[in-house]
């Protein structure tokens, strides 16, 4: 019996560990199939944000049928109460703003910097968790989110210090959309040049992106600790994209409220993306239940940068910039290294409470030996 379980466990980690790897690949790919046919975040948000909505609230019913119509979040009447209804909001803000973010940037800079920056976000956890949770500071936890700052800055290399010199070849769609963005004109493919201004706003997009993704964590971390669902919260989040999307359409670049039209190969890979993307999420949902450790799935996400500089290296034809990569390296490991310390913390937070209630425990029954 015991070898039979072990096998069943090694297996679930394996389909895990496969899962979480394929997901990592499907963001991928979805980024550059969103960068290759020109899809505008605006459009993009909007399909996406109705399909979570619809997605998400076909499973909270299904729970709620298995529950026999039950509440559909297990918790204290207290969870309405106005701080919780905030949270609840600028959960769906923070998420939706961070998704049309990671959207906006995908045709203003590379997909590995895009990815790079975005996963810096806990650095930024660190400080928000301080202020909102009373989290206190770590020596590690400053460490690491100063060498992950230090990874951006070689991976983004600004002009200001590391001089004007510094040139990069860029290709297709990438060229085109940075000169659009300063209104120069498209550009044609190969033309070598420094980073203009629209990789900047791309910098600048990613870089919100994380504090946005760090504020979501701390908020998850709350709203989870009185039983709201994932399937709530991505509910949410898929109403404040949808609104969010709707109010982008008056003002930004979109061919749905301007008169054009989706062509039909818009109208098909809209909602593609939206579902693959989908999928991916569902995949990393499938792999925390296999491997029951999502401190092991973090790390593997993390993953994610290092097919990034793959496929940007055969995207463009050439090997990432030695500076480039290390800064990437210095990120995945430092987040690694963070998602390892903070799952040692828990476990030793969970040690010292069981020896307080032993403690507790003892004393009550010496108490009561004495008493009697």
């Amino acid at each position: 019996m015991p070898e039979i379980e072990e096998k069943a466990e090694l297996k679930s980690l394996v389909a895990g560990v496969v899962l979480v790897m394929i997901s990592n690949l499907i963001y991928i790919g979805n980024n550059y199939a969103v960068k290759w046919a020109g899809l505008l975040a605006s459009e993009l948000a909007m399909v996406r944000g109705l399909t979570q909505v619809i997605v998400f609230s076909l499973l909270i019913l299904n729970d709620k049928r298995r529950k026999g119509g039950g509440p559909v979040m297990e918790t204290k009447p207290k969870l309405m109460s106005k701080a919780i209804i905030v949270c609840l909001a600028l959960y769906g803000f923070f998420m939706a703003s961070m998704s049309f973010a990671c959207l906006a940037a995908i045709p203003l800079m590379p997909i590995g910097d895009l990815i790079v920056i975005s996963f810096t976000s806990p650095a930024f956890s660190v400080f928000i968790a301080r202020v909102m949770l009373k989290t206190p500071l770590t020596i590690l936890g400053v460490f690491f989110s100063i060498f992950i700052v230090v990874g951006d800055v070689l991976v983004v290399q600004p002009p200001f210090l590391f001089g004007d010199d510094s040139t990069v070849e860029v290709h297709g769609n990438y060229t085109e959309l940075e000169l659009r963005v300063e209104k120069i004109g498209p550009g044609e493919e190969g033309v070598e040049g420094a980073k203009n201004s629209g990789y900047y706003i791309g910098v600048a997009i990613c870089v919100y992106a994380a504090l946005a993704g760090a504020i979501t964590n701390v908020l998850s971390t709350k709203l989870s600790s009185v039983g709201t669902s994932t399937n709530v919260l991505m509910l949410i989040a898929g109403g404040f994209s949808l609104v969010l999307s709707l109010a982008s359409l008056t003002f930004m670049e979109n061919r749905i409220v301007n008169g054009q039209g989706l062509n039909m190969n818009a109208a098909l890979l809209l909602p593609a993306a939206a579902t693959i993307t989908m999928s991916a999420f569902w995949l990393i949902t499938l792999a925390l239940d296999f491997t029951r450790n999502p401190t092991l799935v973090a790390m593997l996400r993390c993953t994610e940068i290092l097919f990034s500089l793959v496929t940007e290296s055969l995207y463009y034809q050439e090997p990432p910039k030695l500076l480039s990569l290390l800064g990437s390296i210095i990120v995945l490991v430092c987040v690694a290294s963070m998602t390892v310390q903070h799952q040692m913390e828990r476990g030793v937070d969970k040690i010292k409470q069981k020896i307080v209630n032993k403690t507790k425990r003892r004393d009550s029954e010496a108490f009561v030996v004495t008493r009697f």
